[in-house]
């Protein structure tokens, strides 16, 4: 009897476990200092947005240092196409730098160019005879030395009329017809060589500047990468051809 009455007792005592309700947690709620912070960082991404939007807005509009220097140009009276072959003399802007300004200005692409190119050859001239005299050697001292580490860049022999312009028909920073033409005097070439070697990379610089105008920036930027990868691999093979040269000797 005794022995019934504690099985009943421990069924009784599993059905109260059984029914009893599960208890569902509730989340953690948030701190109101949490929830405090993420409304203010959220309010401050929102603030945020039109003045970074104006921001951006107002640097694509700002001109450059070409067009800045164009507007100075017209305001002094010169003619637009005066401008632009003034600005392709200029060192280190030259001609690619140039080409975009002018179709800025309106003047159209093809007049652009042929404008382009003869203003980047004019200072070329002076440049390649004056370099021969010792004061304009000291005068340009320091980018004499930029144009003697860059010369290595030009193949000496039979093959340094096509490197130099090469040289100054790829329009990355640091070519032109200004650096090539001091590369030209480092390596001691003649002046009807130079001459003409630069006059053809000038022509190969416009006509890539004018293709990346016309292109647009998405055209741009295609071709960009694949200037880029071209001059790398040039470079990569003329060194190796360097070190097999050094290595037979």
């Amino acid at each position: 009897m005794l022995r019934l009455l504690l099985l009943f007792l421990r069924a009784v005592g599993a059905l109260r476990l059984s029914t009893t309700p599960t208890t569902v947690r509730a989340p953690p709620s948030v701190a109101p200092a949490t929830k405090k912070k993420l409304a203010l960082a959220a309010a401050a991404a929102a603030v945020a947005v039109k003045p970074a939007i104006a921001a951006a807005s107002a640097a694509a509009a700002e001109p450059h240092l070409g067009e800045r220097v164009a507007l100075a140009l017209r305001s002094s009276g010169l003619p637009d196409v005066a401008i632009v072959a003034a600005i392709a003399a200029m060192p280190v802007v030259e001609l690619r730098g140039a080409i975009p300004v002018g179709v800025w200005m309106g003047v159209p692409l093809a007049q652009t160019f042929a404008l382009c190119v003869l203003g980047n050859m004019l200072p070329i001239v002076p440049l390649l005879l004056g370099l021969r005299a010792p004061l304009v050697q000291r005068l340009l001292e320091v980018p004499l030395k930029k144009a003697r580490s860059k010369s290595s860049q030009v193949l000496d022999g039979n093959k340094r009329w096509t490197a130099l312009a090469a040289f100054v028909g790829v329009p990355f920073p640091g070519t032109g017809a200004w650096t090539g033409a001091m590369i030209a005097f480092v390596l001691g070439m003649p002046f009807l060589e130079a001459l003409t070697s630069i006059f053809a990379g000038v022509v190969a610089a416009g006509l890539i500047v004018s293709a990346l105008t016309a292109a647009g920036k998405v055209g741009a930027a295609i071709v960009v990468v694949a200037l880029a990868a071209t001059f790398g691999a040039s470079l990569l093979s003329s060194k190796s051809s360097k070190g097999e040269d050094s290595s037979k000797a």
